[in-house]
């Protein structure tokens, strides 16, 4: 089912080793730029909702330093919250255990940085391979689309489980591939499972609608779908299996939670559809007349002059790229949001599971922008060919002014791609608004809730205190009528039951428990089903985590772990190993 990948001529005798080196540094180069202004505040933490995301790296990072257990549960938000089986935590993340050696503020500065580069690697594969296109058109849409509108109003706003969105291009590239090459599709998979590592549940749905959609433009003939079902199982397969270990435990938590959403009837105008692409002015917390969200939601500068090349571009690729105008046309359908109920968001969002517990539709404008910059990229190489063609039509020009007409074209691109990524830099000032975490915090002996005394929000982890509040509403039990203070964090609730000695670390509490008959004993945490117990049942009490003991003296140990957890640490361990020795016999 293999076939050679194109070899693109125009690398000339470059090798391929030297070829990938130059494009990391590019990347890295353009990411180091387009933060400039984060690494200026390279102490200061991130504002919005990037205080959040630092609050549960920072959670990850004190349960294996200090408590010396996996990142499962975090007690120090909605008094106790799942951590690694948190559909948008980034517990799972490869670059998230740099923090265990730089800390947590630097680790999402370098979380930033890296996936920036790989959104500009990731559009470059995209436009050298699958369009075809020159360096300077490549290298323009590649810039637009790592630091454009889209990304840097999310990303300054904290939205840090959203940076897999710049592996957009990528996968469209290698699910076009997979087609007919079994590897593209491996490396698909692995891009799924790195999305569920990173915390990407909202934008692995994204991915899903585009690839879905462009599956329907490959559907003939029919002889084809047998092929792009083979690489939709593959990569299923590899996706599912080797992110089992985090995806299994989430995808439980998701089953036994849905999230309290009604039907989204946010809906763009005109206006402010145009608006989206090239209004520059609005701030992201700029709220827009009657529209629900702040502006960073609706966003995702292209700036006219990349709006005008892509618009060359719909006219010049016509018919030859018609697959790139139906994606383009869905991506516009979705993120306008509701137009009535049989309007394609009001369908999905109405019958189409788990797009019907989403909100915020307007965040199709990845697609759509994605999409756009692509048309720019194919118009700059369309105009430069065309350029010699007319000139033949006027006598008067003189032939040396061709190639200045022709250098004109790209400039004009990269120009555009400059003014997006001003606009990003822009943006990029709001990231280094956060206070530096104090150093020198002392941690209380044992994890309790509030005090007189306590730090912080992204600190408290640090100080082994939590809170009651939630800051954003997903945890399942939030608001159980917990106690704060240096407290036992236990107790008896009927007569009879002595609970003494108790300790606590992040995923467990152990306690002495003597009853005269059965009952109960309260716990300061919220409830989870995933909680377990040596001795007794867990169960729930008003949302809070209880114990039913038998009669008698007991040592008792409760911890947190997800149902699946195991589970999926045996599939991604045999999914590991098969995808290694899979990639390693078709290199052979």
């Amino acid at each position: 089912m293999d076939r050679d990948e194109n070899v693109d001529e125009s690398d000339g005798l470059l090798t391929p080793r030297v070829r990938a080196l130059g494009l990391a540094a590019l990347s890295i180069v353009v990411a180091l730029y387009g933060w400039w202004p984060m690494l200026e505040g390279w102490k200061n933490t991130q504002g919005g909702d990037g205080q959040y995301f630092h609050k549960l790296v920072e959670a990850f990072r004190v349960a294996i330093v200090r408590h010396h257990e996996l990142p499962l549960w975090d007690p120090y938000e909605c008094g106790g919250r799942p951590l690694w089986d948190n559909p948008q935590s980034l517990a799972g993340a490869p670059l998230v255990w740099l923090s265990l050696f730089i800390g947590t503020s630097s680790a999402m500065k370098i979380w930033y940085l890296a996936h920036t580069a790989g959104g500009f690697a990731s559009m470059w594969i995209f436009c050298r391979k699958e369009l075809k296109v020159g360096l300077a058109a490549a290298f323009a849409a590649s810039v637009a689309w790592a630091c454009g509108g889209f990304h840097m109003h999310h990303y300054s706003g904290g939205h840090a489980a959203f940076v897999t969105f710049e592996l957009m291009p990528l996968a469209l590239f290698l699910w076009r591939r997979a087609e007919g090459n079994d590897r593209m599709a491996v490396w698909l998979g692995l891009v799924v499972a790195l999305m569920g590592y990173e915390g990407a549940a909202l934008p692995l749905l994204y991915f899903a609608v585009l690839l879905g959609a462009e599956t329907f433009t490959r559907l003939w003939p029919l002889a084809r779908v047998v092929k792009i079902a083979r690489a939709g199982v593959i990569t299923l397969v590899v996706g599912l299996g080797v992110g089992a270990v985090r995806l299994f435990p989430v995808i439980d938590q998701l089953r036994a939670h849905k999230r309290p959403l009604g039907a989204d009837f946010d809906h763009m105008t005109a206006q402010s559809l145009l608006d989206a692409f090239v209004n520059g002015y609005y701030a992201h917390l700029h709220r827009m007349p009657n529209h629900v969200y702040v502006w960073g939601e609706y966003a995702a500068y292209v700036g006219w002059l990349l709006l005008l090349l892509a618009l060359a571009g719909i006219v010049l690729a016509g018919r030859e790229k018609l697959w790139l105008a139906a994606l383009l046309a869905i991506g516009i359908a979705l993120m306008i949001g509701y137009q009535g109920p049989l309007s394609p968001w009001g369908i999905l969002n109405k019958y189409v599971y788990p797009l019907k517990e989403m909100r915020v539709p307007s965040r199709f404008n990845a697609q759509a922008s994605f999409i756009l910059l692509a048309y720019a990229a194919i118009a700059t190489d369309r105009i430069v060919a065309l350029v010699p063609k007319l000139a033949d039509r006027v006598p008067r020009l003189p032939r040396a002014a061709v190639p200045v007409l022709q250098a004109i074209v790209p400039m004009f691109a990269i120009l555009g791609a400059g003014d997006v990524l001003g606009h990003g830099l822009n943006l990029a000032h709001e990231y280094p608004t956060g206070a530096p975490m104090r150093a020198g915090i002392r941690p209380t002996p044992r994890i309790f809730y509030g005090g007189a005394d306590s730090v912080g929000y992204i600190e408290q982890p640090q100080q082994n205190r939590g809170r009651l509040a939630c800051y954003e509403p997903w945890a399942p039990y939030e608001g159980a009528p917990l106690w704060e203070g240096d407290l036992p964090q236990a107790k008896g609730t009927t007569p009879g039951i002595v609970v003494s000695n108790v300790t606590r670390t992040q995923n467990t509490f152990e306690l002495d428990v003597q009853a005269d008959a059965p009952g109960r004993v309260l716990l300061n945490s919220s409830f989870d089903l995933n909680w377990r117990a040596s001795v007794g049942t867990p169960v729930e009490q008003n949302k809070q985590l209880a114990l039913d003991v038998p009669a008698g003296v007991h040592h008792v140990r409760m911890y947190y772990r997800p149902r699946l957890l195991i589970l999926g640490a045996i599939v991604t361990a045999a999914s590991i190993a098969a995808v290694v020795w899979f990639l390693r016999r078709r290199r052979a």
